[in-house]
């Protein structure tokens, strides 16, 4: 299991609200894509993973850097998301993920947000709640200078309490930063 972290940028943060913050469903993506990949994957995957029809989603910039992160992204992996860094920066939303498409969605990413291309995509049940950067950086090993630039990348160094499993600090958040699934 391995950690990763999606963070926005001033730039991009309001995308935030059209995917992590609310709950899709597997019937809007099946009216509104075409014949193809992406509505096979939806209508297979997707609906077979999330049961109740309903899941949050991610995507990752068409970036080369970001695609090479999101190529090691596996179901299962924890995912971070902090919409800014630094003294006044968060981390906002985690979760564990549950499937992630290993080819380009294109045309959901053009349903998802109407001002950039987010082509690589993962699905998971989020939690929201807010952890100050600074206790985020403290608690997984990071020095709180840290700025990942607008990165979606892996936290190579995550350690919690000794261990490299996010497990239990996905416990922690929810225990001392009031971490709640998005409903």
């Amino acid at each position: 299991m391995n950690a990763f972290l999606a963070h926005l940028g001033d730039w991009n943060a309001a995308n935030i609200d059209s995917a992590t913050s609310q709950k899709r469903s597997v019937a809007e993506f099946l009216r509104k894509l075409p014949a193809g990949d992406e509505r096979d994957y939806f209508g297979e995957v997707v609906a077979r993973r999330f049961p109740t029809g309903r899941f949050n989603v991610w995507g990752v910039p068409d970036d080369p850097a970001a695609a090479r992160s999101h190529e090691k992204t596996q179901p299962g992996d924890a995912i971070f998301i902090a919409p800014a860094t630094g003294n006044n920066g968060l981390v906002q939303f985690c979760g564990i993920v549950d499937t992630v498409p290993n080819f380009r969605c294109e045309k959901t990413s053009e349903i998802l947000w109407k001002d950039g291309l987010f082509p690589y995509l993962l699905f998971l049940n989020a939690e929201v709640g807010v952890i100050p950067w600074y206790d985020f950086t403290i608690a997984s090993g990071y020095d709180p200078s840290w700025n990942p630039h607008g990165y979606y990348l892996r936290l190579a160094r995550f350690r919690y309490n000794n261990s490299s499993n996010p497990l239990p600090f996905l416990e922690h958040l929810r225990q001392k930063h009031h971490f709640k699934p998005v409903i």
